[in-house]
């Protein structure tokens, strides 16, 4: 999968100019997608993208996988067995929980690589997140960035699913809530949709 995934990556359509999102002047770029839409499409200079996970045009591998550590992955292979497990059994079991235990995405030696980029984060006052999924997985990711930052003074601005941006801040959104759980106050996260934010409306013809 790993070795196979940049060339799937590399035959995706590239994304739709139609709808394309406002966004922050002056901004720095922090991408989890693989490829150049932000160059391609956005024109942002290259030298203000900082590709998370590698970037297809320049990484022979990209980085790709699950959350669980290595003794999640064990302990949910030995449930299986007791003491009628054939060995047979068990060594497939076991070579398959290798293969789980190489797809791990290592978010840790991430941030650790890349230390001085979310160090420099400290004086932002806007956090702009479209377009993610904030999953437990990479939620190592902002749990660093919240480090660096002052939570009081800081914006965040989140997208949700919906085309009520009134309704979806009033319910919450899941990332919302995720960054309050990490210690975000109420006041300074704001919700809205990427529908909201197109560029260009579809137009109604009724």
């Amino acid at each position: 999968i790993l070795e196979q995934f940049p060339a799937w990556v590399k035959q995706l359509p590239k994304a739709n100019p139609m709808k394309r999102i406002k966004v922050q002047d002056d901004s720095y770029y922090v991408t989890f997608n693989y490829t150049d839409t932000l160059i391609d499409l956005y024109e942002i200079p290259r030298k203000k993208i900082f590709f998370m996970h590698g970037r297809v045009k320049t990484n022979k591998f990209l980085v790709l996988g699950h959350g669980k550590s290595e003794k999640q992955v064990n302990q949910e292979s030995e449930n299986n067995f007791d003491e009628n497990t054939h060995p047979a059994y068990e060594q497939t079991v076991q070579a398959i929980e290798n293969q789980v235990n190489k797809m791990r995405k290592r978010t840790e030696e991430i941030i650790q690589a890349n230390k001085q980029v979310f160090e420099s984060f400290k004086d932002v006052k806007h956090i702009y997140a479209y377009g993610l999924s904030m999953s437990e997985v990479d939620k190592s990711y902002f749990e660093e960035i919240i480090n660096q930052i002052d939570v009081n003074k800081v914006t965040w601005h989140v997208d949700a699913h919906g085309k009520n941006c009134v309704s979806i801040a009033r319910k919450g959104s899941a990332k919302r809530k995720s960054l309050l759980t990490m210690g975000i106050p109420k006041s300074n996260v704001k919700v809205c949709t990427l529908e909201g934010l197109r560029i260009y409306k579809d137009n109604e013809l009724f």
